[in-house]
């Protein structure tokens, strides 16, 4: 070493294995396409070996999908639950714009991870001789190679919140359990209203519930809903989302913010909205819209911003104008229009202990 200490043993595998490429005796074939299908090899002997597995070390937490604790992830991406194949055939690597061949070596894979083991294991005592070609399904190259650096090197020495919800998933999927601590403390720590979006919507995909938890408690903090809900990136969350924190009375935001940042996202996941008549987006905006309490807004507000938007039915209008003319709401017997009327939760007082100076 240049500084005269002794290399680590991760130093020393980095040193023998990364520096002898020849060696290597496997491919990572990472398809990177999110929704694509995953490959079909080694099904059965990894099937036998999770359902072994399950008694033995519980799996991370993942969002009920209806399949015995299951999810079934976004696109059919679910590359170990959906393998089919025979694990006899040998696979082959397939020539896509989307699919990256990363080499690495058996030893290394199989001693971090059982399920790669199972699947060499298998392969060797199916005969294949030359090198064993692993799909990968639905994860970015970035996290399969930060992935890689950590079996190599025991280290990560990057992590970003594009990718670290697939890290993640590397983790789950291959029963790494520290990966999915690194990837978690990651996400814990370095949540901000300009990452959030990215890793909320990527834990939907992969079913990740401690990903998808975390992002709601950000979102619904009152330190940062304001900023989180006005950011471009809110647009880029899925409907179910931003509809459900649309309607959450936890969610301490003024009404103005709350319109606005959903008539944000109806331009950019709706657009031509209410000119086209597509029932669904039809459906959807609709539903996001009647989430605001409109009556809670200022008369100038209303007529200022919401009215000249063009997105709010008369009707909504009618009944905020009606309130500030009358003072009178609804009977209490009109669940979804009494709402309207109703304050959201107020943010709690500012500790002296927590608060910070603005400067």
């Amino acid at each position: 070493m240049a500084d005269g200490s002794m290399p680590s043993i991760y130093e020393l595998n980095m040193l023998a294995l990364m520096t002898a490429a020849e060696l290597a005796d496997v491919t990572l074939l990472v398809d990177t396409d999110p929704f694509a299908e995953p490959d079909a090899d080694g099904a059965a002997l990894l099937d036998e070996f999770l359902a072994a597995s399950k008694s033995e070390a519980e799996p991370a937490t993942r969002i009920d999908g209806g399949n015995g604790g299951e999810c079934d992830h976004a696109g059919g991406d679910n590359a170990i639950d959906e393998l089919e194949a025979s694990p006899t055939e040998t696979a082959t690597a397939t020539t896509t714009a989307d699919v990256v061949e990363i080499d690495a070596h058996a030893a290394l894979l199989a001693a971090h991870s059982p399920v790669l083991r199972a699947i060499i294991v298998d392969e060797r005592r199916a005969g294949v001789t030359t090198k064993i070609l692993v799909p990968i399904s639905g994860l970015a190259e970035a996290a399969v190679r930060a992935a890689l650096t950590y079996m190599y090197t025991g280290r990560v020495t990057e992590m970003d919140a594009g990718w670290v919800v697939d890290f993640i998933e590397f983790g789950i999927r291959y029963q790494v359990p520290l990966l999915v601590e690194l990837g978690e403390l990651f996400v814990a720590e370095e949540v901000t209203v300009e990452t959030a979006a990215v890793m909320w919507t990527a834990g939907l995909r992969f079913g990740n519930a401690t990903v998808v938890e975390r992002m709601a408690q950000f979102a619904l903090d009152p330190s940062f809903s304001c900023a989180f809900l006005g950011h471009p990136s809110f647009a880029s969350l899925p409907y179910q989302v931003v509809a459900a924190l649309a309607a959450d009375t936890a969610l301490v935001v003024d009404e103005l913010t709350v319109f606005s940042a959903l008539a944000a996202w109806i331009a950019a996941n709706l657009p031509g909205y209410p000119a086209t008549l597509d029932t669904e987006a039809a459906t959807q905006a609709a539903g996001l819209l009647e989430a605001v309490r409109y009556p809670l807004l200022s008369p100038d507000a209303l007529a200022d911003t919401v009215e000249p938007s063009g997105l709010v039915p008369a009707w909504l209008l009618a009944e905020a104008y009606r309130f500030h003319a009358t003072g009178r709401s609804p009977s209490s017997s009109d669940s979804g229009s009494t709402l309207r009327f109703t304050p959201r939760a107020e943010p709690p007082p500012a500790s002296p202990l927590t608060a910070s100076p603005r400067m």
